[in-house]
């Protein structure tokens, strides 16, 4: 704002009375001002906005917003400092004490008296054009003492700040003479300033602190040496530097360099902490324990630096969940002063893969179960690297102080356990920990052992499950299915044979043997003369991407002397989506020699469409999850018509798992699915049964040839009977 001599000042009128608008226009008009009017606060606003007013007068009670909001609106926006004086029919100190609290900068009681109200503008102008002046000098004045090095400076026992001995006029003394510690020092320091000049003359002795400059950017060392009872020397020093170096060396200790979240070291003080005080209040704790699923192969498949690009996004991901679920957990930030600016207290990483998440006062082991799960959909959503998209999904274990243990180590290794818990148990989720899990837990490592025994000494197997033609009902191809009967547990899951050994990085070897097995078994299938069917494996994403999967296939079928054509091999869509330029080179290769390849539970990822086209993928498998319910599920008959549609237009062959009931077969085969596999054909079978399966089969389709042929023999022979039979 200018001084009141240099123009004519404008004024906004803001009142839903048009007399009262009227008056006050005349009223300043005469008093040499300029107006502008508006007859509601949104009115007003857009004023403010066009013509950037001098002042504003404006009633309290209107329509709409009333005065009282349209001040605080501006006291929030560009016009923080414009001089508003408010008139009201309410002379209550209430009223008028409301008024101030918003911002009013003077009042006037309705009725006016019109005479008046110029002069009080005028006084609520100059005033204000004085106070920006004072604000504009204080700004240029700190600014200088930012500038300025070390000062050296008379302090009286009173706070009176005199005598600069630098021998140039520093921040403490200005040209108006001495100043108090409470002008030269930020106000959050002051008292700090004050209770140290306090110890040093009383004790005689050298006191000192540092504290944040105003603006945050620097960190200042304030030395109090005492002089005599009544007086000491202050020194102002800039210890911007030294602070910043100890700043990089607490880095260094206590933080990960890749994410910026707190490190181990850090987060078991912390947690130390939180316990401490948890014992104290008698409230709980939470303690997530985070583990990305199969991100070794992100690392070993795009490199390390696409690997620590991902851990950044987890843990900003991860960082967003936890600040956006319950403000309650703010109160660890009263137990953390080690914070550092912007950290986050709840979330840190303990090396490699692995993250934390702390809870502190937790309501109940279910609130701990949300988060949990508000974790596992965040991370669902793909991250966009490198103009890639990668897929990683979360295992994590939870534990709760007291319950599942009273020190940090017990809870951190149960929390632990509970995290291998929900990885044994299919990965993406959440498992709380309980103390049956300890067991498990061995029952797990000892399986991993077995597992490697097994492998070596032919313990494992495959089985083969059937797929029908549902035009025809023949038999047209299996799946083979690994199976593991284990010489004192019996048979294990195939979904826990899978989990442990793409966790210990068996999957490899175990993928081959597969491959191999299958060819070697349909070879021998040949040899017999049982043929005329395909056989079908399945592919995981670390053979796609640590293999040369096309050398292990096409060798494995030269070797059995097999048609390229008689191997098909199936991969998920999540293992597209982990290396799309990993994937082409392969496709190219096995399409050349004629393998066939087929995307496998398509619609339970994110089916990205253009892979299908990119890939010419020859088919595809409907997951199970649809097909078991099309008999009671519309929205499941829906999904599946949906998919049989596109894979047709794209001339692809489809496929339907879990096939168990007729209603299955019949709405399949309507909707025009290619083939059907499942429990209503039959299990999977070991080989010698499956032989068995496939010879009744082959004699049943050899029957009904047969008696086809009569029938059109003896149509034949009525026709050379009568010839003129229709």
């Amino acid at each position: 704002m200018t001084d009141s001599s240099q123009h004519r000042h404008l004024v906004l009128v803001v009142d839903d009375d048009p007399v009262t608008r009227l008056l006050a226009e005349e009223t300043l008009i005469a008093n040499g001002y300029r107006v502008v009017l508006a007859a509601d606060s949104d009115e007003a606003m857009t004023l403010v906005r066009l013509h950037n007013p001098d002042a504003i007068l404006t009633d309290i009670n209107m329509p709409g917003r009333d005065g009282i909001e349209l001040v605080l609106e501006l006291r929030q926006s560009d016009w923080a400092s414009l001089p508003i004086i408010v008139m009201t029919a309410c002379d209550d100190s209430a009223t008028v004490m409301h008024a101030y609290e918003a911002g009013a900068t003077d009042f006037v009681i309705k009725p006016i008296r019109w005479s008046s109200v110029p002069y009080r503008m005028k006084h609520a102008i100059d005033s204000t054009i004085v106070s920006d002046a004072l604000q504009e000098q204080r700004g240029r004045f700190e600014t200088l003492l930012a500038a300025l090095p070390d000062e050296i400076f008379l302090i009286h026992e009173d706070g009176l700040v005199s005598e600069n001995l630098t021998g140039r006029r520093a921040s403490a003394v200005d040209s108006a003479g001495p100043r108090r510690l409470d002008n030269v020092l930020p106000q959050h320091v002051v008292s700090e300033a004050k209770l140290s000049l306090s110890r040093a003359l009383n004790e005689q002795k050298t006191a000192s602190f540092e504290y944040p400059s105003a603006d945050k950017r620097r960190m200042m060392e304030l030395r109090i040496i005492p002089e005599s009872t009544k007086m000491a020397i202050g020194m102002l020093r800039d210890v911007s530097d030294r602070h910043s170096d100890e700043q990089r060396i607490r880095k260094l200790a206590y933080y990960d360099m890749i994410t910026g979240l707190p490190n181990r070291q850090l987060f078991t003080r912390r947690l130390r902490r939180t316990l401490q005080a948890a014992r104290i209040a008698n409230t709980q704790v939470g303690l997530l324990y985070i583990d990305l699923d199969q991100f070794k192969r992100i690392n070993d498949t795009l490199g390390h630096s696409v690997g620590d690009a991902l851990l950044k996004s987890v843990a900003v991901r991860l960082h967003n969940v936890i600040e956006s679920t319950d403000s309650s957990l703010d109160s660890l930030k009263d137990l953390s002063q080690d914070l550092d600016p912007g950290d986050s207290p709840h979330v840190a990483r303990l090396g490699g893969d692995e993250f934390v998440v702390l809870l502190p006062n937790l309501d109940s082991q279910a609130a701990a179960g949300k988060i949990a799960a508000l974790i596992t959909e965040a991370m669902g959503t793909p991250f966009t690297l490198d103009a890639r998209q990668i897929v990683i999904t979360p295992s994590i274990g939870i534990s709760v102080f007291p319950q599942d243990g009273d020190d940090l180590d017990t809870l951190l290794k149960h929390a632990d356990t509970a995290m291998f818990k929900a990885k044994g148990d299919g990965r993406n989720g959440y498992r709380f920990y309980d103390s049956t899990m300890e067991q498990r837990a061995l029952d797990s490592l000892d399986l991993e052992g077995d597992l490697r025994q097994a492998i070596n000494d032919g313990e494992l197997s495959l089985h083969y499950q059937p797929r029908v033609c549902l035009n025809t009902g023949a038999l047209c191809s299996a799946e083979a299915l690994l199976r593991w009967h284990h010489p004192t547990r019996g048979w294990v899951e195939p979904e826990k044979i899978i989990a442990v050994a793409e966790d210990t990085g068996l999957i490899l070897p175990l993928g081959t043997w597969v491959i191999q097995q299958a060819c070697r078994q349909l070879g021998q299938w040949q040899s017999l003369g049982i043929e005329g069917f395909s056989v079908s494996v399945n592919v995981s994403a670390d053979q796609v991407t640590r293999t040369d999967l096309s050398e292990i296939v096409l060798r494995a079928v030269w070797e059995n002397r097999l048609k390229p054509q008689a191997l098909e091999l199936e991969i998920t869509e999540s293992a597209v989506m982990q290396d799309a330029n990993a994937l082409r080179a392969l496709f190219a290769k096995l399409k050349n020699a004629g393998v066939r390849v087929v995307m496998d539970d398509f619609g339970t990822g994110y089916s990205a469409l253009s892979y299908l086209r990119e890939f010419a993928f020859d088919g595809l498998k409907i997951d199970r999850s649809f097909v078991m319910n099309l008999h009671n599920d519309d929205d499941s008959s829906v999904i599946c018509a949906a998919i049989v549609a596109m894979a047709n237009t794209l001339n692809l062959k489809v496929t339907a798992e879990g096939v168990e009931l007729d209603e299955h077969r019949v709405q399949l085969a309507a909707m025009g699915c290619d083939e059907a596999q499942g429990f209503l054909y039959s299990k999977a079978l070991p080989p010698q049964q499956f032989c068995l399966l496939v010879e009744d089969w082959l004699a049943a389709e050899r029957r009904d040839s047969a008696l086809l042929a009569n029938i059109d023999r003896d149509d034949q022979d009525l026709d050379a009977i009568n010839p003129g039979r229709e």
